[in-house]
């Protein structure tokens, strides 16, 4: 299950701009194909799990393979404290990154912001809902050190009663050791694996776009159908470990049977 905090973020998106009641919980499941870990070229299939409970100002709710615990600090902007688990880069099937040291299971801690706007609340005739979000995390398990900075930029889109698009521009920026574990080839693996030596510094690490289709099925049943494309930037697309083993293009599709309570 490498690389799942991405999928699990895809379905938060998901689950976290749909207009509904003021209490509620809900519970999903669905099924992603992402890549096997970052800048992987081969893909794998897993479990994806969804939890959301929100009474009042707060929202407990999966996010990146972990919970956050958010307050509504405004009835547009929320915000809070999040735990996420980063699943490294293990077991993997290629054989000459199999070689290389093995990143184990990471548990990181962050902050995040997402700021979400209903242009009609601005003076327009419209329903869509206008989405920005911003995360940090960081390392605090000692197995990478190091950070992320993702931000996602978009809209909400009210098709039909039954049907939402959420549209979504997404970037993200990694420090220096985040991109050294990950991306990085010292000189004894590079002996030890064939790989070029490659040292990478902090810059960004993906861009991309992010499409979710959100189907209420029945009064308390939805049906999610995810897409995410990605292209690696800077270092993290000029590692020997994407370039030679790799993809630079990142692709995740997934879908989400969810009941809301």
């Amino acid at each position: 299950m490498r690389y799942l905090q991405i999928a699990l973020t895809l379905l938060l998106c998901a689950g976290a701009t749909t207009p509904r009641a003021a209490d509620y919980f809900s519970l999903g499941v669905g099924l992603g194909v992402l890549p096997e870990f970052e800048g992987s070229a081969d893909f794998e299939t897993t479990v994806l799990p969804y939890l959301k409970y929100e009474e009042g100002r707060f929202v407990a709710e999966t996010i990146g393979a972990g919970l956050a615990l958010t307050y509504q600090v405004h009835p547009a902007l929320k915000a809070g404290p999040f735990f996420r688990l980063n699943t490294g880069r293990t077991d993997v099937s290629d054989p000459v990154v199999a070689t290389l040291p093995e990143i184990d299971p990471t548990v990181e801690v962050g902050l995040f912001g997402q700021l979400a706007i209903p242009l009609d609340a601005i003076g327009y005739d419209s329903s869509a809902i206008l989405l920005a979000r911003m995360t940090g995390t960081r390392d605090i398990s000692g197995t990478h050190d190091g950070g992320l900075v993702s931000s996602e930029i978009g809209a909400f889109f009210e098709l039909t009663k039954n049907l939402d698009l959420i549209a979504l521009g997404q970037f993200s920026w990694a420090d220096d050791d985040y991109l050294q574990s990950f991306y990085g080839v010292s000189p004894d693996d590079a002996a030890a694996s064939g790989l070029d030596p490659f040292s990478p510094s902090s810059g960004f690490r993906d861009a991309g776009a992010i499409f979710i289709l959100d189907y209420q099925m029945a009064d308390d049943w939805w049906i999610s159908g995810i897409m995410s494309y990605k292209t690696l930037q800077s270092d993290a697309a000029r590692s020997p470990i994407v370039t030679e083993r790799g993809d630079k293009t990142q692709v995740f599709a997934g879908i989400l049977l969810e009941h809301r309570f």
